[in-house]
């Protein structure tokens, strides 16, 4: 059992799902904190992330974008057979 970091963005308004999967939270902490820079919002710490993915196995952000639609993404920890 392996344990990868996913990370996955959704819309409401269209068939919209793209995950992409991390190896390391270092890794996907970068990516979050890059999307997290388009939306000035909080930046977090690797330890942060490992925390928070601990705790509650994932981080979720929310926002609706220009066009009206709901977006989500999720950061989450899963645990996957190789």
């Amino acid at each position: 059992i392996m344990e990868v970091i996913t990370l996955t963005r959704t819309s409401n308004k269209e068939i919209f799902i793209n995950t992409d999967v991390f190896l390391s939270v270092a890794r996907a902490t970068k990516e979050w904190n890059g999307i997290m820079l388009n939306h000035k919002e909080e930046l977090l710490q690797i330890d942060q992330v490992e925390k928070e993915l601990e705790d509650n196995n994932f981080l979720l952000f929310t926002f609706v974008d220009g066009f009206g639609r709901k977006q989500s993404i999720e950061l989450k920890s899963v645990k996957v057979t190789v």
